[in-house]
């Protein structure tokens, strides 16, 4: 019951009035952008939004080596998980070759275009899922290893932005530390695999 009701609303969501909406009232409330990859947007009032400055000492992400300060905005701490929402933009598959986790779990409602992920259970058994068309949402444990391998256009992704898939994410609480996982099935923390 739980799922058909995520379901419809997902295909609420994906409304083209509601995708264009989204967009607008997210698209100066940015999170890490991922050039190549993707773009992140925080869909919830700026006011609910802290602005967070960093310099390049401070930080191990390897898509802002470039940079010297830069800022991003995350949500305070007393704004609850069910109301951080991100529109996320992907123009291609995850960077990375290697499977990853989160430190939380995670509802995914695909608005436009479509998503094909490699997912890993029982250590080795890969299976691979298709979002978007008849099947709009996804909810992944944040111990689940995945990765994105492909994104579809359609007609509405591209109007909007250029990226070939759009997203809603919501975020839970975070509950772990997330890293990757090399071919010999070891665990690396992400701060070690992305420096």
């Amino acid at each position: 019951m739980k799922e058909c009701l995520f379901e419809l609303l997902a295909r609420f969501l994906a409304w083209t009035p509601i995708v264009k909406f989204t967009w607008w009232f997210s698209k100066d409330k940015t999170y890490y952008h991922l050039d190549g990859y993707v773009k992140r947007y925080w869909c919830m009032p700026r006011w609910m939004l802290k602005k967070v400055y960093r310099t390049k000492e401070n930080t191990s992400d390897y898509h802002l080596k470039g940079l010297t300060t830069f800022y991003y905005f995350e949500p305070k701490p007393w704004v609850p998980g069910l109301l951080q929402l991100r529109q996320h933009h992907y123009f291609g598959p995850d960077p990375s070759l290697l499977h990853h986790d989160h430190p939380a779990d995670s509802r995914t409602f695909v608005q436009a275009g479509f998503m094909h992920d490699e997912v890993v259970e029982n250590d080795y058994i890969i299976r691979y899922e298709v979002f978007g068309g008849l099947k709009r949402t996804a909810f992944r444990p944040a111990e689940q290893l995945h990765r994105l391998i492909k994104v579809f256009e359609s007609h509405k992704s591209l109007s909007i932005s250029g990226a070939k898939c759009i997203t809603l994410w919501q975020r839970g609480k975070t509950r772990r530390e997330w890293g990757f996982v090399d071919n010999d099935g070891k665990w690396i923390h992400n701060k070690e695999y992305l420096k």
